[in-house]
């Protein structure tokens, strides 16, 4: 089981964040395009999460992205203010 989770914490208004993550099923790779307000979590089955990248394109607050593979989190950026984009690429 993989999961991709986006925590957004924002006082005042919904924000937009929009967004994409790769992962590997049975040695093919698959990519999703996401668009969501505040928060959101995807879990599916796959071998890994080889990349994703998020961004908030409004709202002011702090977000943060986690990555998990089965129980284990292999990212987690930990909540930071920004419209920067957050994004995690699987080291070899």
């Amino acid at each position: 089981m993989l999961n991709i989770s986006f925590i957004g914490l924002f006082p005042k208004e919904k924000a937009v964040i929009n967004g994409s993550y790769t992962y590997v099923k049975a040695g093919e790779e698959i990519t999703k395009t996401v668009s969501f307000t505040n928060s959101m979590g995807y879990s599916f089955y796959g071998d890994y999460i080889k990349s994703c990248k998020f961004t908030k394109n409004s709202g002011d607050g702090s977000i943060e992205l986690t990555v998990t593979e089965n129980t284990n989190t292999v990212f987690t950026s930990g909540m930071v203010e920004t419209n920067d984009s957050i994004s995690y690429e699987k080291k070899n």
